[in-house]
C-alpha cells in the first residue's frame, strides 16, 4: 500500500508543532506506513477506541467503513471533551445533536451540544 498526499499527515504535523503536546492515531490501513513517516511524534492505538482515552478532541481525516457507525456512547465515556471535528461528515448532524457532541464538520453547521444553555 502507497501512503499518497494525505492530507491528514499535514493535518497531524501542523497540530502538532503548534498545538498538542500529545497526538493519538488510528487508520486501519495505514498504520506502519504513517509510522515510517511520523515516528514517534504520533502515539498509535491499537484500535479506533484505544485513541480516544483522556482525549480533547476527535479529528476524522478518513472514511474506512469501521468509522461510520462508532458506538457513541463508548466514544463518551473515553473522552475527556466530547469534540468531534469531522473531515469527511461521516455522522448526520441532528444524531450528534441528541449524542450531546461538539460536531464540527466541513461545509455544514456545527453543533455544539457541550455548550450551556
Amino acid at each position: 500500500m502507497i501512503l499518497r498526499e494525505a492530507p491528514a499527515l499535514y493535518l497531524i504535523e501542523e497540530v502538532i508543532r503548534r498545538v498538542v503536546q500529545k497526538f493519538c492515531a488510528y487508520d486501519p490501513e495505514a498504520m506502519d506506513k504513517s509510522r515510517k513517516i511520523l515516528g514517534d511524534t504520533v502515539v498509535y492505538g491499537e484500535d479506533q477506541y484505544s485513541i480516544l482515552k483522556d482525549a480533547d478532541a476527535l479529528v476524522i481525516c478518513t472514511e474506512w467503513k469501521v468509522f461510520n457507525n462508532p458506538d457513541f456512547a463508548k466514544m463518551k465515556t473515553f473522552m475527556k471533551e466530547t469534540v468531534i471535528f469531522d473531515g469527511r461528515n461521516l455522522f448526520n448532524i441532528d444524531d450528534m445533536t441528541a449524542k450531546g457532541f461538539y460536531y464540527s464538520s466541513i461545509g455544514r453547521q456545527t453543533v455544539n451540544s457541550n455548550q450551556e444553555k
